[in-house]
């Protein structure tokens, strides 16, 4: 498969001002357009040894695009603050090699089971670069040769709004690979075969753990060499190349999907169980004290259903029956110091009550 993507963004470059409107002057309006052509090529294997046994590999690439908040060329200048607001036009999408194997189990009574590995790197994975400071480009060592033409300098930006300490939260695409790994257990069946009331008994169960691993760079200031043309050298500052390892962020370690159900006559219940491990949301690659996570959660739902007749069904769907709260936080601040809240939602129980009717 090729594709080409071809898009056409417009914002505003506004610079602030403290009178009514906000806006100094007239904000100029920027367009930029993009072209990304790629192609994906794919290999699937299957192999039925038996009826009742499949065998499945995959090797396939795959991409994400930046989102439109990131490609926008918007930028917000604040005159005498010391950052300032910037998207990054020029992207380039995450691609992504997959490798997948897995076998396939079915059986009249056992139901259908599952289990599959996965294996995939990605390079030129998107995340916000904190802190960067467009002035600093062209002066940055111990990176990767292609590492400039990632990053926007000072060709970018308007000289009377950034200086030499003027920083930004830069989208960035990392040249550091990230690699995935991981397996999905699944299993689906109902228990027709036994006796009585039991037989309307169903079950689907999924589990998928998952791990990853990736380097973040920042940059560290350092003397890069010195001015001679005076009677006294001045150091020339500019800023190393580091990274330091996480995990992928947005990526749960753990994933667990439960249903169980129960069908008789006009009767349908199910009850629904999910539960996800923290996730790592936001990175500052300098001061890990600043990464921000989603916090591992348990959700509970029921849904209920009643056949009256044929045209006539009652249902109840009950939802966050546990009281699920979403929580953030910053990570661990140290020794014996917990982390650090950042917000709590409460949703509360959920209740639907109805009556369906058909004609």
């Amino acid at each position: 498969r090729v594709e080409q993507n071809e898009t056409e963004y417009s914002a505003y470059e506004i610079v602030t001002a403290f009178d009514p409107t906000g806006v100094q002057g007239t904000p100029e309006y920027v367009t930029t357009e993009r072209k990304n052509l790629m192609w994906f090529p794919s290999v699937n294997l299957k192999i039925s040894p038996l009826d009742i046994l499949n065998i499945q590999g995959a090797v396939y690439k795959s991409t994400s695009r930046p989102s439109f908040n990131q490609i926008s060329p918007m930028i917000i200048y604040s005159p005498g603050a010391s950052s300032f607001i910037s998207n990054h036009p020029w992207l380039k999408p995450a691609i992504a090699w997959n490798f997948d194997l897995g076998i396939a189990f079915k059986h009249n009574k056992f139901g259908l089971f599952t289990i599959y590995g996965f294996y995939k790197e990605i390079d030129d994975l998107i995340f916000g670069m904190n802190n960067y400071k467009p002035t600093k480009k062209g002066q940055i060592v111990g990176g990767p040769k292609d590492l400039d033409s990632r990053l926007l300098g000072m060709e970018h930006y308007d000289p009377n709004y950034v200086g030499q300490a003027t920083f930004t939260n830069l989208p960035f695409n990392n040249p550091e690979k990230t690699t995935v790994k991981g397996i999905e257990i699944s299993w689906q069946t109902s228990f027709w075969y036994l006796s009585n009331a039991f037989r309307g008994l169903v079950l689907d169960i999924n589990y998928t753990m998952l791990s990853t691993k990736t380097s973040f760079p920042y940059f560290q200031e350092v003397v890069i060499g010195y001015d001679s043309s005076g009677f006294i050298p001045i150091p020339i500052n500019g800023q190393e190349y580091k990274t330091t390892e996480g995990p992928m962020p947005d990526q749960p370690g753990n994933i667990l999907n439960l249903v169980v159900g129960y069908d008789y006559g006009g009767f349908s219940a199910r009850v629904s169980y999910r539960y996800q491990g923290s996730v790592l949301q936001g990175v500052d690659a300098l001061f890990s004290l600043r990464d921000s996570y989603y916090d591992s959660f348990t959700l509970v739902d029921v849904m209920l259903k009643q056949q009256v007749n044929d045209k006539i069904s009652l249902y109840a769907n009950l939802t966050n029956i546990n009281n699920h709260v979403d929580y953030n936080y910053f990570a661990e601040q140290g020794p014996e110091q917990p982390e650090l809240p950042t917000s709590r939602n409460y949703y509360g129980l959920r209740a639907q009550f109805g009556i369906r009717l058909k004609f």
